[in-house]
């Protein structure tokens, strides 16, 4: 009976070394740094709503969240690899975006940044018709 306990508790041993050191390759992996592509620098229009994209690069650097901010402003502290930004009447000239990576375990990645040139473009009309003349209580369609 002995015998068998200790081949027994011998076989859970190894199994315990075995598992563990797989356990430890698994937490480095979870735990290395996200390496992270970003859309590239762009200019827009007053009132465009653009659309920003991170991406992990690397073999086994995978990012779980996305920190964004916007001119050093958070913007989406807990996000995902998208991000929507909208830009006002107000809002023309340079911004900085920047993104932030998370991995599994916490770990940041670098930062990576993406410049947005935001310009005020007027609109522009063109006229459909010849110049007409009108006169008092006339209509004229445009």
């Amino acid at each position: 009976m002995r015998a068998v306990s200790r081949c027994i508790v011998s076989a859970i041993v190894i199994l315990m070394i075995a598992g563990g050191s797989t356990c430890i390759n698994q937490v480095n992996d979870r735990g290395r740094k996200p390496r992270l592509l970003i859309t590239a620098d762009t200019t827009v229009s007053v009132k465009d709503t653009i659309l920003l994209h991170a991406r992990t690069w690397a073999e086994g650097s995978r990012a779980v969240t996305y920190r964004w901010r916007v001119d050093g402003r958070t913007a989406s502290p807990d996000s995902d690899s998208v991000f929507v930004l909208y830009f006002g009447i107000t809002d023309t000239g340079r911004h900085s975006v920047t993104v932030i990576g998370y991995g599994e375990l916490g770990v940041p990645s670098d930062p990576e940044t993406v410049h947005v040139a935001v310009l005020l473009n007027p609109p522009m009309l063109r006229m459909l018709t010849r110049d007409t003349t009108i006169f008092a209580n006339d209509s004229l369609v445009i």
